[in-house]
């Protein structure tokens, strides 16, 4: 027999009276009725938004993505959901804001933010609402967030009843400047709790960056750049590499320089000095692919997935030799092969790797215990990642697995072994 929590939670009555409702026909209804019906399926949204909060914080609490062989619970909804990543994520960042919650000691505890969650529950605000209320409480100063917590929650909460999400983020930043309006509040314990770095990735290969960095990594950051990026002007005549301010040519190409065999861009000739002409955003996006030019050749660099520090990209042998076709990044993403010839400049490590028909790796094999540096390549050139199911975990996080237990074959060799990440190798 079905407990009667959990039969609450699938939804028969709702599910049932949803089909009643999507049956109606709208044609014969007067205008104030169907704004009243827009109204209410707006509700009606908000309130399903504050059962989704709950049902998520309980497979959070419970631990259900590791016993379905997820990462996390952000992992399991994308899975079983088939939504986007992003999407999963603001799912459960709002289930641990909004939803229930429980004392070690198995005792019922209110949402972090009470006051928001029960009007998501009653639908008076939306989960945009909801979102912009908790993030403003959660990026105010630790001292000033314990005491002002509740009265900043009910003071969002009063113009989201009359507002949209964006007015009251534009109340929230108000509270922020008349609560902290220098900025200086306990800033270390803040700069710590909230710092990050994102890295949203588009179809073509680039991406936009942004992160909040600790003060000293902010320090850091802008000590390299500035000692990297300043302005000069380029003379042709001398023999020397210009650092960084050129390494513009290895982000834009020929005619900019060509690489050397360690990396560096060579400046062009001409028949006089060369302008720098590039604006300062620029200056500072090609001193940092310097950086990560420079930091990848420096042999100190930790190996990631017991491989060395080290850009892959993967193509058939024809077209290299042709400089036509696509290339594959170790991130799954595709660049021309011209592209990629660039990026590996004068001095490549190439590894050749013979695949048959269904992707097995022919004749390659060691006796040794631990997969070497060239068989994990060569594994990574056959598997592409992750070999569980719709894992994409990065390169990084890889690990060479044996198939066959090598205290069984004695051998250690690519056809019977595969890459998995750290989470599903355990």
């Amino acid at each position: 027999m079905v407990a009667p929590a959990v039969e609450a939670w699938t939804l028969p009555a709702g599910h049932a009276e949803l089909d009643r409702m999507l049956a109606a026909s709208t044609a014969l209804a007067s205008e104030a009725e169907l704004l009243d019906a827009v109204r209410s399926a707006e509700a009606l949204r908000c309130r399903l938004a504050a059962l989704d909060a709950a049902v998520i914080a309980e497979v959070e609490r419970r631990g259900l993505a590791g016993k379905h062989s997820q990462k996390t619970t952000k992992a399991l909804l994308r899975s079983v959901l088939r939504i986007h990543p992003a999407d999963a994520a603001n799912r459960v960042k709002a289930a641990l804001a909004v939803g229930p919650r429980q004392a070690m000691t198995g005792e019922p505890l209110p949402a972090r933010f009470p006051q928001v969650a029960a009007a998501l529950a009653a639908g008076a605000v939306n989960p945009e609402h909801a979102r912009t209320i908790t993030d403003c409480i959660d990026t105010l100063p630790d001292g000033v967030r314990e005491r002002a917590h509740d009265h900043v929650e009910a003071l969002l909460l009063r113009e989201a009843a009359e507002s949209d999400p964006g007015v009251v983020r534009q109340l929230g930043q108000q509270v922020h400047t008349h609560l902290d309006p220098d900025g200086r509040l306990p800033g270390d314990r803040t700069s710590q709790r909230d710092r990050g770095l994102d890295l949203r990735v588009r179809a073509d290969g680039s991406s936009v960056l942004h992160g909040d960095l600790t003060p000293e990594a902010t320090e850091r950051l802008r000590t390299l750049l500035d000692a990297i990026t300043h302005p000069r002007t380029l003379d042709p005549d001398t023999s020397t590499t210009d650092t960084a301010a050129e390494s513009a040519a290895g982000a834009g190409g020929t005619a900019a320089g060509a690489l050397d065999d360690e990396g560096m861009v060579t400046p062009p000739r001409a028949s006089g000095p060369v302008r720098d002409t590039r604006s300062a955003s620029q200056r500072r996006h090609d001193g940092f692919l310097q950086l990560l030019r420079l930091l990848q050749a420096n042999a100190a660099t930790p190996t990631g997935g017991g491989v060395h520090t080290t850009v892959v990209l993967t193509l058939p042998a024809e077209d290299w030799l042709a400089g036509t076709g696509v290339a594959r990044t170790g991130h799954g993403d595709l660049i021309s092969t011209a592209e990629a010839i660039q990026w590996a400049g004068g001095n490549p490590n190439v590894l050749g790797v013979a695949l048959d028909s269904l992707h097995g790796i022919l004749a390659y094999s060691e006796r040794s215990r631990c997969f070497h540096e060239q068989q994990r390549l060569a594994m990574l050139a056959r598997d592409g990642g992750c070999t569980f199911p719709d894992c994409d975990a990065p390169i990084a996080y890889l690990e060479a697995d044996h198939i066959t237990p090598w205290i069984v074959t004695g051998r250690t060799c690519v056809d019977d072994g595969h890459l998995v990440c750290v989470f599903h190798h355990r």
